[in-house]
């Protein structure tokens, strides 16, 4: 896999103008550790599945977003209503999350993570069916303590190749002790390593208003800085004209 992987400059690789411009979008690019490869757009035949990497001392969190296009959902629905009842029932949600993180590969210095489903949205099928629905899966794996300095983490996704789209970002990690140092991605985006390092907690784990406060704002401003990088990414994919 390493071998399809391209790497890139810590700098905004084949961006669309709204993030080259100054103001707003250099916010989120501060909030967010961004460094996307070109990519096609979102067309009506195609899924678009965004994923965000959040990498904790003790666990790896990945945000998972399908947002299926017009002529897709035709393909996908099938997947999401079993009984074919046009409502989807939280078994059916259920399973089909399931089948999404299974088709999730997650590894850790070489060594597998195992992914588990911790939340799900689903929006109306009704609303699939127009190409504006998302589904928004949330899931998580337990990381043993560190050791050592240097780590690399890698990520595959493999839900439905033959239709999809991939967008793949880590954020910037919450921690201090963690720091990002290198993303490097396959030419689809389906696949990902991301070189970070590890140190020892340099303070207490109970620090004074002072200090926890800045912490708290910026988890927050961390946050939000995710959930509107992903909507203007869609709504960017979703203006280009081969979307129209």
């Amino acid at each position: 896999m390493a071998e399809a992987v391209k790497r890139f400059g810590h700098r905004f690789v084949g961006s669309p103008a709204w993030i080259r411009r100054p103001g707003p979008a250099c916010i989120l690019a501060g909030l967010l550790w961004i460094q996307p490869a070109p990519v096609r757009a979102h067309r009506l035949d195609e899924i678009l599945q965004a994923s965000l990497i959040d990498i904790e001392p003790d666990q790896v969190r990945i945000t998972l977003n399908l947002t299926p296009g017009v002529e897709t959902a035709v393909t996908l629905l099938p997947l999401l209503d079993l009984d074919h009842d046009d409502v989807l029932s939280p078994l059916e949600a259920d399973r089909y999350a399931q089948l999404v993180g299974s088709e999730l590969a997650l590894q850790l210095d070489e060594r597998p993570l195992e992914l588990r489903v911790v939340n799900r949205h689903f929006p109306p099928l009704t609303e699939l069916r127009t190409g504006l629905g998302t589904i928004r899966l949330e899931l998580g794996a337990s990381v043993q303590p560190l050791s050592g300095q240097s780590h690399e983490l890698s990520f595959q996704n493999r839900h439905r190749p033959d239709l999809s789209v991939y967008l793949v970002n880590a954020l910037m990690p919450r921690s201090p002790d963690i720091q990002v140092v290198q993303q490097a991605r396959s030419e689809n985006q389906s696949e990902s390593r991301i070189r970070f390092t590890h140190r020892e907690m340099s303070q207490p784990a109970s620090g004074t208003a002072e200090t926890s406060r800045p912490r708290f704002v910026w988890f927050g401003l961390r946050s939000a800085g995710a959930v509107i990088a992903l909507i203007a990414s869609v709504t960017w994919f979703r203006k280009w004209p081969g979307n129209r």
